[in-house]
């Protein structure tokens, strides 16, 4: 909980001490964050944010700060942000001016950040790529 820079962080850091422990490093196969709320409209102590990986392993014992979760399907617009996790509130700005120029319709689903860069650490931050799958209601 708290700011999507704060929550992320710590989020991140939960998931890869979890990882680690259990000898899971070498098995993730893609790597998720959950943006539950949006923080234009939820107080910043109420934002919430999942940190995710799949694995190529199913074997996992979770515990209280680590639980398995499915993505929702559906019909998802997606869009490629390039460049540092800090400024991606300026392709949300962008998004955001998508959707209200397209009259969208967003349904519950969380926001989905896909992160494609494996290990971001070995990647010059400027290029980091990002997908966001924005959740469409489509009827």
């Amino acid at each position: 909980y708290g700011s999507y820079e704060y929550s992320a962080q710590q989020a991140w850091q939960v998931l890869v001490e979890f990882l680690n422990t259990h000898d899971l490093l070498n098995h993730i196969d893609t790597r998720y964050g959950i943006a539950h709320d949006n923080p234009k409209t939820t107080e910043e102590k109420h934002i919430r944010y999942d940190a995710c990986v799949s694995l190529t392993t199913w074997e996992v014992a979770t515990n209280d700060q680590v639980g398995i979760q499915n993505i929702s399907g559906g019909m998802y617009a997606i869009f490629l942000h390039i460049g540092v996790y800090e400024t991606l509130d300026i392709t949300y700005n962008e998004i955001q001016k998508w959707i209200d120029k397209n009259s969208i319709i967003l349904d519950s689903r969380p926001i989905i950040q896909k992160y494609l860069d494996l290990n971001p650490m070995d990647i010059d931050h400027k290029e980091l790529k990002t997908e966001i799958w924005i959740p469409l209601n489509i009827q």
